[in-house]
């Protein structure tokens, strides 16, 4: 299930959002429901939601001002502004905030169901893509750390499986090597994925 976030300072417009369409026969769960920008980002803190309905204009902190703080917290957290002013400056700043759409209110159940639906499409695409990266990263590590447990001398497999290691990782230049003899290994303990290793 996609967790959702509505914040919105008219009661009446979030019973709307909660009522208009059947979020968990499209795959979302509302998570947190919040009357104010503060409010909003205590939730979003706290509950880690992969998708924010924003309105602009609520009190102690404006849509505007929410979303640029969740590009800092979360860059990946989706995010739609819902307003009741078509003001071309909030659709200008929707752009810049990379905010997946822009809801003017009064909006039709029929048009939250097909935006939904494409957001799903997307949460699919980022989920899929940041699994690969995961993977992709942990292959590159496992290679490189092979290729300093091997006894193979070419420095050629060391140089080469270290210059795929990413950035963050800050592996130095030289390495202190330690040989344990293990005279009893319980499998049970280790995760089938550490096990080769």
């Amino acid at each position: 299930m996609i967790k959702v976030l509505i914040a919105d300072d008219e009661i009446h417009f979030r019973n709307y959002m909660l009522t208009a369409v059947d979020w968990n026969s499209l795959g979302f769960q509302i998570s947190s429901v919040a009357q104010n920008g503060q409010e909003a980002l205590s939730a979003i803190q706290d509950s880690c939601p992969d998708l924010a309905f924003l309105d602009i204009n609520m009190p102690l902190m404006d849509g505007i001002s929410l979303a640029e703080k969740v590009r800092e917290l979360a860059p990946d957290m989706m995010m739609v502004f819902v307003t009741g002013y078509s003001d071309f400056a909030y659709a200008k700043k929707a752009i810049q905030l990379h905010i997946e759409d822009y809801l003017l209110k009064p909006f039709s159940p029929e048009e939250l169901t097909r935006l939904l639906l494409l957001l799903r499409q997307k949460y699919e695409r980022i989920r899929l893509r940041n699994s690969r990266d995961r993977q992709a990263k942990q292959v590159i590590m496992d290679k490189f750390l092979n290729s300093l447990l091997s006894y193979i001398p070419e420095d050629s497999i060391v140089y080469e499986s270290k210059k795929n290691v990413p950035e963050n990782w800050k592996i130095s230049d030289f390495f202190k090597v330690m040989v344990v003899e293990i005279g009893y290994l319980n499998c049970m303990e280790l995760s089938k994925r550490d096990l080769p290793l």
